[in-house]
């Protein structure tokens, strides 16, 4: 005797609890889908497949979840440095090249104001600027701490309409949020540590997926965005065309 509708749709129900317990065997699922099928006895609704596509998508990703699982157990501390190395959270901080391309800047604008004067007691003030501003970025770059959030990217200095300022004293973040997100890195570190070969900074959405996503998918998000010039009050400067080396006074 064949079921009724009703029966049929509580089938499907039954079986989608199954792969919501985190089911992976497809085969299994695949052929309780096919029994349920033949005690039907007829063609499944529109309503019927596309339950049934959600539930084979549910249980690709619960496959694909244990994957992940199964790599993260087995990385080295070397592997999870290089993932973390790509990962970015934060965008929005002033990074080193910022500052360079501030410091640079204002050094390549006044080695052109000074090509352009004629010889003279201001063409040689112009000269004894230019040599002032290297110096300053020299000096500069060389105090230029990170920010201590392992995923921040950026560093202890503020751009704003008063010109450039360096963190000072003992200050080891940029900001008091990443503060608190240094403090959860190092809750996952030691909480990976216990569970997999190798502890990770990284949180659990990098390496294992959401539904809904891929773990390529998730990762490749902040690498691209991190990858990307920072969108800040530089962002109609070339930097491409200001060389990072080392700074000289020469202007010729």
């Amino acid at each position: 005797m064949t079921m009724n509708k009703h029966d049929f749709t509580d089938r499907l129900k039954e079986i989608k609890r199954g792969v919501r317990a985190e089911v992976t065997g497809i085969a299994a699922v695949a052929d309780a889908w096919e029994s349920a099928l033949a005690d039907y006895g007829r063609e499944p609704s529109a309503a019927h497949l596309e339950h049934a596509g959600r539930m084979f998508d549910y249980l690709a990703e619960n496959i694909e979840r244990q994957q992940a699982e199964w790599a993260a157990k087995s990385r080295t501390r070397e592997e999870w440095v290089e993932l973390e190395r790509q990962w970015v959270e934060d965008t929005t901080r002033i990074s080193r090249e910022d500052v360079h391309d501030y410091l640079m800047t204002a050094l390549e604008a006044a080695r052109d104001h000074y090509r352009r004067l004629p010889a003279g007691e201001m063409k040689d003030a112009a000269l004894r600027r230019v040599a002032r501003l290297c110096a300053e970025y020299e000096a500069t770059m060389r105090q230029l701490r990170p920010c201590g959030y392992v995923f921040c990217g950026g560093v202890l200095a503020e751009i704003g309409e008063g010109g450039l300022s360096l963190g000072h004293g003992n200050a080891r973040y940029c900001c008091d949020k990443h503060r608190e997100a240094q403090r959860n890195a190092e809750r996952r570190f030691e909480a990976t540590s216990k569970r997999y070969k190798a502890g990770t900074y990284l949180p659990q959405h990098a390496y294992i997926p959401k539904r809904g996503a891929s773990v390529e998918e998730a990762y490749q998000a902040r690498v691209t965005v991190g990858g990307e010039k920072r969108q800040n009050w530089l962002k109609n400067i070339d930097s491409a065309s200001i060389p990072t080396r080392k700074c000289t006074v020469k202007v010729a």
